[in-house]
């Protein structure tokens, strides 16, 4: 049977608070059992009697007191005080032997009930009085039933009180404790074996994280790259690893910034394409791309974050050996074309910035173009040019105008989704091709473009002292009757040569390129 779903999403209550409560509860448990076997705390009837008893004996002294002295008004003022003193005395009464009530404190006639003299109970206490050893009659006192309370004189009972302190201070010291201990112990303990050995096959480094970012299992790929014991990672975070680092510095690295980690668990979305490198000596060296993804359960709550490390060192020492049997085989025109096949398989991506090299970039665009115009989609052409790049290159170095060119290359990947191109058009010209976007569109994209440039790209490059570095950006779209990719990219780059004459650092769209000139 299918139960109707709730309209909210009921609180979560993590490990540690369920724990405690079990605890709470089973030494509550505990406490009453004991109480109920040994007698650990006074019984009320017990306790009720003791001080009744004690109350009774000392007003039998002070009335035969007064009944010698004869003073009953006097006797009655006391039995009155001490009635609205005591809550749980509700009337007394001075009956002389022959059964006349000779003065009373409280409404003794409505609450007194006649019990045998010689056994009094707890209710009604009846003790005998006399005046010069003859008996006169007898005190009479009516006490409140046992246990006969309101909800608010139950909860200031000793033995609630006892547990409601039990219950706050103990959940609360359990709760710290449990955090505290948690903490030192090993937490691939929490893990199952036949999980843990499952992992343990898998060629790829794996960790898996809490949903504070502590290392919670480590798998024998990783720790075998990395040259480590599991000891020396569990519990620990990702940014705790001093041998993990990522292979270039970027924005990602500032203070500001989440760790991927945070970032697949606070915004619950897969993060890729990480570059680490561990280093287990001067010579050994291991080239990792990380991804990360959130670990969700039943109720699609985030419990943690699952790395993958995937060792690309095998693959770029491939490339760089294949390149080299390349020159060799020059003679060999058969094992050449093989090498070359194989070689534009590897080579599709521009090897300093990692965006698409020119003849991929040109291959994808047409075929996106043509499908564009088959199906009458929009698509636009973005062109984008480091302003005055030779000059960084004369007064800074070609290593610094390299880290230019890189951050303006990720600045362009960032900005752009998964399904539209990057690639370096050449030098430090770029060409940037979304999908379904229509002129606006692409023209508000490379004003963020330029305006992200202008603020951060010269500022992750120390090499440039902080000098400001811009770019312009010339746009193009299928709207203006392009006839080819090829034209409108050749349209892009005539909005670009625009916006260089007309002043640099500014976005010029080729649609109002005649109102501009203008």
């Amino acid at each position: 049977m299918n139960l109707p779903r709730l309209p909210f999403r009921l609180p979560s209550i993590s490990p540690i608070a369920r724990i405690t409560i079990g605890l709470v509860s089973l030494s509550l448990s505990l406490i009453i059992g004991f109480d109920i076997a040994f007698g650990l705390f006074p019984k009320e009837t017990d306790t009720a009697r003791q001080i009744r008893q004690r109350i009774s004996q000392s007003l039998a002294v002070q009335a035969t007191m007064g009944l010698g002295d004869k003073d009953f008004a006097k006797l009655e003022r006391l039995l009155t005080a001490v009635v609205k003193r005591d809550p749980d005395l509700l009337s007394a009464g001075l009956r002389k032997e022959d059964g006349t009530l000779r003065l009373s404190a409280g409404p003794h006639a409505l609450e007194w009930k006649p019990v045998d003299p010689s056994r009094s109970t707890l209710e009604h206490v009846s003790i005998p009085m006399f005046d010069q050893d003859k008996l006169w009659g007898r005190l009479e006192l009516s006490y409140r039933p046992v246990g006969a309370r309101d909800g608010a004189e139950w909860l200031q009972t000793p033995s609630i009180k006892l547990f409601a302190v039990f219950l706050v201070m103990g959940s609360t010291v359990f709760y710290f404790y449990l955090r505290r201990v948690l903490q030192k112990l090993d937490p691939s303990k929490a893990v199952p074996d036949r999980v843990r050995l499952a992992f343990d096959t898998l060629s790829e480094g794996l960790l898996i994280l809490d949903g504070s970012g502590r290392v919670m299992m480590v798998n024998q790929s990783l720790l075998t790259i990395s040259g480590v014991e599991s000891s020396e990672v569990l519990g620990k975070t990702v940014d705790q690893l001093p041998w993990l680092r990522a292979k270039e510095k970027t924005a990602s690295d500032s203070a500001d910034v989440k760790s991927p980690w945070a970032i697949a668990i606070r915004e619950r979305r897969f993060v890729q394409g990480i570059d680490y490198e561990v280093r287990q000596s001067k010579s050994r060296v291991f080239r990792l791309i990380a991804n990360y993804a959130p670990i969700l359960d039943g109720a699609r709550a985030v419990r943690g974050c699952m790395v993958t490390f995937n060792d690309v060192t095998e693959i770029e020492k491939t490339n760089s050996r294949l390149m080299e049997t390349l020159a060799d085989l020059a003679s060999n025109k058969e094992a050449l074309q093989s090498k070359n096949v194989e070689l534009e398989r590897l080579a599709s991506r521009d090897p300093m910035t990692g965006c698409l090299n020119r003849r991929v970039f040109y291959e994808r665009f047409e075929r996106l173009y043509a499908d564009a115009k088959r199906r009458n989609l929009e698509i636009s052409c973005i062109m984008g040019d480091i302003d005055k790049f030779k000059l960084v290159n004369d007064t800074f170095g070609h290593q610094a105008g390299d880290q230019v060119i890189r951050s303006f290359a990720s600045i362009l990947q960032s900005a752009v989704r998964g399904e539209d191109l990057v690639g370096r058009y050449g030098g430090e010209e770029f060409c940037i091709v979304l999908i379904g976007a229509t002129p606006d569109a692409a023209v508000r994209l490379a004003e963020r473009i330029r305006r992200t440039v202008e603020l951060e790209c010269g500022a992750v490059v120390p090499e440039i002292n902080g000098r400001k570095v811009t770019c312009s950006l010339g746009v193009s779209s299928i709207q203006f009757a392009s006839s080819s990719a090829t034209a409108m990219v050749n349209e892009a780059d005539q909005a670009l040569y625009s916006a260089k004459q007309s002043g640099r650092n500014r976005v010029v769209n080729f649609g109002t390129l005649a109102e501009l000139v203008v």
